[in-house]
Parts: C-alpha cells; structure tokens; sequence
C-alpha cells in the first residue's frame, strides 16, 4: 500500500469514518485493509489522535470552569462510576461559583 493510502485511511480515522467508508474513499478492499498491519496500525493512530485532542480539549474547558466540561472528564475518566451523584453536583457547584 502507497503512502498516500496510508495517509489518507489515518485521514479519515481522524474524521471518525468506519473501516467500510475509509476502504471506500481508499478504493482498497476491506480484505486489503485487513492484510496490512501498517493500515491498521494508521487508522488506530488516526483515531487516536482525534481521541486525544477531544479529551485534551474537555480538559482545558473543565480548568476552566466550564461545568459540563467537568462532569464529561469525570465520566471519561472514572468509567466505574468514579464519584457519586452527590460529589459530582458539589464538583459542578463549584466550578459553575468559579
């Protein structure tokens, strides 16, 4: 697979595509996807990239004060359940006062 494949399936990763609509705009199969490990690897990096700079973006806007930006950190960061309805409103409360 060409560089330009390459860069365009981490491209469209990035823009949140699935596999089937990358192969697509790629005009490579799913089985040829499915054979290079470096597709693969470039999509999982594409995703990646696009996942960090979302939650880099919510961790600003929660330093900032922005209280929705706070409660959706504690959801992305405490998948158990983290803090209880009680805690989170007292962190909301807190950050809407500042």
């Amino acid at each position: 697979m060409d560089q330009e494949t390459l860069d365009r399936i981490e491209e469209c990763a990035a823009a949140g595509m699935s596999v089937t609509d990358t192969c697509a705009l790629c005009e490579i199969t799913e089985t040829e996807y499915a054979d290079s490990d470096e597709a693969q690897k470039r999509y999982n990096v594409g995703r990646l990239k696009t996942e960090l700079a979302v939650r880099q973006s919510v961790v600003t806007l929660a330093q900032e004060g922005d209280a929705r930006m706070v409660k959706l950190y504690f959801d992305l960061t405490h998948a158990d359940g983290g803090l209880t309805k009680e805690e989170m409103d007292e962190v909301i409360r807190l950050a809407e006062k500042s």
